[in-house]
């Protein structure tokens, strides 16, 4: 954890000075999913929190997943350097949870920059972990689609927190955004993380951005686009 807390410090002079270096090599997705979860594991369980890992699959029996991005790539959740003055209830925030999580039996190589998307991905769960009280639960989803013959990784982190205030909204992706803080939690930062998250994801084409609820939760999530192309329909799983 107390490499990628570096990486941030360091990105963040890089991306200033237009020095910000990619590093893109193919992976196994699930393996770098779990170690992300394993980093952060013990942090959950300390604060009586679930955290959990989930594969989306888009196969012949399930075309449509919920996305948090339309088929044109405009944002249907908040962007993430404008305020959200209206909730926009057109987006079904939740995967289906009356089933039993997907578990990809086929590896899953993806192309992209392996260190840069772990980083990201820990900077907004380490934020909803933040937001979110005892028996709570934090999910960190993942599915890959095509898309106009290309392949997209999209990643959201669903947490059952305290959600984020509208007037507090702006504040997000910006440097000393603040938020409101709850008697029984210390929300205080500087904002580094989603300041390098979003200049990252951005720096690889890529959109982020979040849909939340005073006292019911949030949902940040972003979609990047992959070095490879992946045959969907040939992922196994098990479920």
């Amino acid at each position: 954890m107390m490499a990628f807390l570096v990486d941030d410090l360091l990105d963040f002079a890089q991306l200033n000075a237009g020095k910000f270096r990619k590093t893109v090599k193919k992976f196994e997705l699930k393996e770098a999913m779990e170690e992300i979860i394993d980093v952060q594991k013990d942090k959950a369980s300390m604060s009586g929190i679930q955290l959990s890992c989930e594969y989306i699959p888009q196969s012949a029996e399930n075309k449509k997943i919920t996305t948090l991005f339309s088929k044109n790539k405009k944002l249907l959740i908040s962007r993430a350097a404008e305020s959200s003055e209206e909730e926009d209830a057109s987006v079904d925030l939740s995967f289906n949870s009356s089933r039993k999580p997907f578990v990809p039996k086929t590896p899953i190589m993806v192309e992209t920059d392996r260190r840069r998307l772990q980083q990201v991905i820990l900077n907004i769960q380490s934020n909803a972990l933040k937001f979110t009280e005892r028996t709570g639960k934090v999910t960190l989803y993942y599915s890959i689609y095509n898309l106009n013959e290309k392949c997209y990784l999209e990643v959201q982190v669903k947490d059952t927190g305290v959600g984020i205030q509208r007037k507090d909204k702006p504040k997000l992706f910006k440097l000393f955004g603040f938020v409101q803080s709850t008697e029984d939690m210390n929300t205080k930062g500087i904002g580094l993380g989603l300041v390098i998250s979003k200049k990252i994801v951005e720096s690889y084409g890529g959109e982020i951005g979040f849909k939340s609820k005073w006292k019911k939760g949030s949902t940040f999530g972003f979609r990047i686009q992959l070095e490879n192309v992946i045959d969907t329909e040939a992922i196994l799983y098990e479920n």
